[in-house]
C-alpha cells in the first residue's frame, strides 16, 4: 500500500485575489487544501469542493464566518497536517 500523501496547500488569500485563484486551480481531488488569514473567506465560496479542505478555526473566529465544525481545525490538527503530508505548498496573500 502506498502511503505517500499527496500535497497539503496552504492558502492565506482572500477568493478575490488572483493568488488563490491560481493556487486553488492546480490542487487535485487527493490534495488538501488549509485556509488561513484571509483565506478562510473562501468558506462562502466554497461549498462542495472537490478536494478535501480545512479552515484554521481561530481564523474563522476573528473573521465571524461560520463553518460546519467538521471543516474547523484548531493549531494542534494544523501541526498534524503539515507533519502528515510529504509536501506542503504555501501560497501567501
Amino acid at each position: 500500500m502506498n502511503d505517500i500523501k499527496q500535497t497539503l496547500y496552504l492558502v492565506f488569500s482572500s477568493p478575490h485575489s488572483p493568488t488563490a485563484k491560481l493556487s486553488l486551480s492546480v490542487v487535485g481531488k487527493n490534495d488538501t487544501v488549509l485556509f488561513l488569514g484571509d483565506g478562510v473567506f473562501h468558506a462562502s465560496t466554497i461549498t462542495e469542493p472537490e478536494f478535501h479542505c480545512f479552515f484554521l478555526e481561530n481564523d474563522i473566529q476573528v473573521r465571524g464566518l461560520e463553518v460546519p465544525t467538521e471543516r474547523c481545525i484548531g493549531y494542534d490538527a494544523f501541526v498534524g497536517l503539515c507533519e502528515e503530508f510529504d509536501n506542503v505548498i504555501s501560497w501567501p496573500k
